[in-house]
């Protein structure tokens, strides 16, 4: 992340802990698809109108599980 090149990285063992969840959640949203910046408003504004990144990873693996097994028919 650029932000540890700038600022030679967190100061707290909580910052680490908060920088290592932010990455974790900006990665996994972009393999979804989904815009990052929407998906943290609608989370912390607590709308709740998006799904789970975690809703969305179980709904492509059943997708995927599903079409193997049509695949396999």
């Amino acid at each position: 992340m650029r932000k540890r090149d700038v600022s030679f990285g967190p100061r707290s063992r909580a910052g680490v802990t908060a920088w290592d969840i932010l990455g974790t959640i900006t990665q996994t949203a972009a393999k979804l698809g989904v815009n990052v910046a929407h998906y943290l408003h609608d989370r912390l504004s607590g709308a709740y109108h998006m799904p789970s990144l975690a809703d969305l990873i179980t709904q492509r693996t059943d997708e995927a599980r599903f079409a193997g097994a049509l695949a396999a028919a």
